[in-house]
């Protein structure tokens, strides 16, 4: 019930001055309200009249308190999260406990406020204070959003975020956990930090920070975002042995009280209250009951100022003393300090330029001491292998790079001897199909260091262009040979084909003079001798002799175009004529060593009739043919293919203006990292010794470099594998064209 204590509040004097005019004079005392008194002080001398009117003004002013009192009778709503120990929980009688409950309770006491508390769900009572429901929350991490929604009072506490994982996890810090199953407490301060700096997709939200923890523990997430001081004091009494933190704090902000957005007089007494309760050392006793006993340092600041002290005093002595001699040294120190600095600031740059030059240099350099211990790791290193400095820095050579142990002898023997060791063409380092590394081995021999330096250069590409060159060579040496042979060929074939219709004609033809002439002479009829040349099958042999020879011819006339060198003229050609030509090629070749023969292929032709010639060089698109026919003959014959067939198909594509070929077969098909590499110099499939791996990357060059055509190919195992050659109608632009020629 409202106090009063209640008095006049002035009174009237009479006096009379020195001039004698009577002087009416009223003195007015204070009137202060605090809390819910008003104190009213008597004057000492009163009017009756004025203490029946003053009366009646402290009559006003009760009912008027009464009736403010009465309007605000009804307690403030004050809510917090049932489950977030040591700030606010449910204790074990079922009622709010915590440290932000005391901290409530204390300042509602010190502002005389009637206050309810509830504790519920912190993804419920979130909501009810963004929307107004209840007055204010007791514990609220602040942040630039939330302040967007609610008000915040002077914070009275800091914490800090970490991650918590557990024990032999890869994670490490916050880094680590992107991208990872992580769990938060539902709407509270990790949940809004993992969502607005985008961690991760996977979030596990959960109702507290001690289910968040007890899943983790289970194996459920990867890792959790949470309170680090409120996860330490649940690990401990959950006795959770398997869960750590990690890292450094990864949030740190300001605990406060919320109130409704707006509320600004309930804002000004919770920190009026708190500051209150921070100066008489209320908070102090309240902040010792829940975090004294997880604190490393327990010791008030009186009693770290009273220590303090006492160590102190003695000291200051001690350095009165000191200070002359100090003082004397004072500009020897400061020339050492700034030599030292300077050598310091040179060996830094040294350091750094050192540091530069190696990780400039496009050769992997990696430094290893006598035990192989890895000492360096320049950029080159750490790009070849994906392994950064940190990671490689102190670990031995072999737990990182295997495959240098066919080089650890050469390794040992450069540093006992001091001699550079070099290693040329070795291949397999890194694992590349037919790629080649130089090693090279350099002792440190300098101011007692041992150990080596061993360089590594990619030189695949140096080895390739050389084995290129000394293919080239070859090929166009096969090139001269064959036709020098086919040049040879031509003059005993052109005898034998010359003899053998001469020997036909004067057989069969009975009306040649010459021949009646010699029958009669002889006494021989001719009809005779036809029929037993018909009954002995000689003239089935001259035949075949004849037709063997016309054929051979052709042969050879094939063979003379193809090794002719090339002068980079396009004729025009009909496609399906260059491709009889490179069958009658192909079906010329039988492999001894492979048991192969072309002729009991099954060749199927679709030629379209419509094809226009194209320009083109005919002795290079029958290269690029009789690679193709060769490979796939090949592939048919090693995978023991029944009924092999070539499916031979041409067709005009007149919206792209260019003719297309496809070359079918039905063999055993490639997959899918063969059929990408098809095309790549030296890559083959086949044994050492049996392929240069170059055909295809050359048929590649023709097609697409020489004559501005594309060449692909579809395949797939066990499903044959399918080559479109397209060729453009007009011929590469920068060739002229010209009149085929014949040969002389």
């Amino acid at each position: 019930m409202t106090v009063f204590a209640i008095g006049f509040l002035a009174g009237h004097e009479l006096r009379q001055n020195k001039s004698g005019t009577n002087q009416f004079t009223r003195s007015y005392r204070e009137i202060r309200y605090t809390r819910n008194h008003f104190i009213c002080f008597h004057p000492r001398r009163d009017n009756h009249l004025m203490r029946w009117k003053y009366l009646l003004f402290c009559l006003l002013c009760i009912f008027t308190v009464e009736n403010v009192n009465a309007q605000n009778t009804s307690p403030l709503m004050i809510k917090g999260d049932n489950n977030y120990p040591p700030y606010e929980f449910l204790n074990d009688k079922n009622e709010p406990d915590g440290f932000n409950v005391d901290i409530i309770r204390a300042v509602a006491r010190e502002m005389g406020l009637q206050i309810q508390i509830e504790l519920d769900a912190w993804a419920q009572v979130r909501p009810e204070i963004e929307t107004g429901t209840i007055d204010a929350l007791m514990g609220m991490f602040n942040t630039e959003q939330r302040a967007k929604r609610v008000d915040f009072a002077i914070p009275h506490f800091i914490a800090s975020y970490s991650v918590f994982v557990r024990k032999g996890s890869k994670i490490k810090s916050l880094k680590d956990a992107q991208g990872k199953k992580i769990l938060v407490q539902k709407n509270d301060l990790g949940h809004d930090f993992t969502v607005e700096n985008n961690i991760t997709k996977s979030l596990l939200l959960k109702n507290s920070t001690q289910e968040a923890l007890n899943d983790l523990s289970q194996g459920k997430g990867d890792c959790a975002v949470i309170s680090r001081l409120q996860g330490m004091i649940i690990l401990e009494k959950e006795k959770i042995k398997n869960i750590i933190a990690v890292g450094p704090p990864i949030i740190q902000r300001k605990y406060c009280m919320a109130v409704t957005k707006g509320n600004a007089n309930l804002l000004a007494k919770l920190n009026e209250g708190l500051s209150i309760i921070k100066t008489t050392g209320v908070y102090e006793k309240i902040y010792h009951k829940w975090f004294g006993v997880y604190e490393n340092n327990t010791w008030g600041k009186k009693k770290i100022i009273q220590y303090t002290a006492w160590i102190v005093s003695p000291l200051i002595l001690i350095i009165i003393l000191v200070f002359f001699w100090s003082w004397s040294l004072k500009n020897t120190v400061l020339k050492r300090t700034k030599a030292l600095q300077q050598s310091e600031k040179n060996l830094l740059n040294a350091r750094n330029y050192i540091s530069n030059i190696i990780n400039s240099m496009p050769s992997m350099l990696i430094g290893v001491d006598t035990d192989g211990n890895i000492t360096q790791w320049n950029n080159k290193a750490q790009e070849m292998t994906g392994i950064d400095l940190a990671d490689a820095q102190g670990k031995h050579i072999l737990n990182l790079l295997p495959q240098m142990s066919v080089f650890m002898g050469n390794i040992a023997q450069s540093i006992i001897t001091r001699k550079i060791i070099s290693k040329h063409k070795t291949s397999g380092i890194f694992g590349k199909f037919a790629g080649y590394e130089d090693v090279t081995i350099y002792p440190l021999i300098a101011n007692r260091v041992e150990g080596a330096v061993i360089r590594i250069d990619d030189v695949s590409e140096r080895v390739r262009l050389e084995e290129m060159m000394i293919q080239s060579e070859k090929m166009f040496s096969v090139g001269g040979l064959a036709a020098g042979m086919a040049h040879e060929i031509n003059n005993p074939l052109a005898g034998v084909m010359q003899t053998s219709d001469v020997i036909n004609n004067r057989l069969t033809d009975m009306t040649m003079p010459a021949n009646m002439r010699v029958a009669e002479e002889i006494g021989i009829d001719l009809k005779d001798i036809n029929a037993f040349m018909e009954k002995r099958g000689i003239l089935r042999m001259l035949s075949t002799i004849n037709k063997s020879g016309r054929r051979m011819a052709e042969i050879v006339g094939n063979m003379l175009s193809f090794a002719r060198k090339s002068d980079a003229q396009m004729s025009s050609n009909s496609l399906s004529d260059l491709f009889e030509k490179t069958l009658e090629l192909a079906a010329t070749d039988f492999d001894l060593k492979k048991h192969y023969d072309f002729k009991m292929i099954q060749i199927i032709k679709d030629y379209d009739e419509n094809v226009p010639p194209v320009l083109c060089e005919s002795a290079k698109i029958q290269q690029v043919f009789l690679n193709i026919l060769g490979n796939g003959a090949q592939a048919m014959k090693t995978a023991k293919t029944k009924k092999p067939v070539f499916i031979i198909r041409t067709r005009l594509e007149k919206k792209e203006e260019r003719v297309c070929v496809e070359i079918e077969d039905n063999g055993p098909g490639m997959d899918e990292l063969t059929r990408k590499r098809i095309f790549e110099p030296f890559f083959t499939t086949k044994a050492v010794g049996v392929g240069t791996g170059l055909g295809l990357s050359v048929s590649y060059f023709i097609i697409v470099e020489n004559h501005q055509g594309e060449i692909s190919v579809e395949s797939s195992p066990g499903a044959g594998t399918k080559f479109t050659i397209c060729l453009p109608l007009k011929g590469k632009k920068d060739m002229i064209k010209i009149n085929p020629r014949k040969d002389r």
